[in-house]
């Protein structure tokens, strides 16, 4: 499903009441997961009050670009 190292990799992840779907580069890699909670690296374990987004690599350079967060009206 990755993209040869050098080219863009594009995620669609969607977040919405502890499922997560995620999609990349077109295809489904995870969908409708139900999550248990925070994960180890919050800063708080009230998943209920808004918070910092934290973007990772692996082990080397990562670049990001077009980052799009679009809040869930309830």
């Amino acid at each position: 499903m990755a993209l040869p190292p050098g080219e863009w990799q594009k995620f669609d992840i969607i977040l919405a009441d502890r499922h997560l779907t995620v999609r990349l580069n077109g295809k489904l890699v995870i969908d409708n997961q139900f999550l248990e909670g925070c994960t180890g690296g919050a800063l708080s374990s009230d998943d209920e009050k808004p918070g910092p987004i934290y973007f990772q690599g692996d082990h080397t350079f990562v670049e990001y670009r077009n980052i799009i967060l679009t809040p869930r009206i309830k």
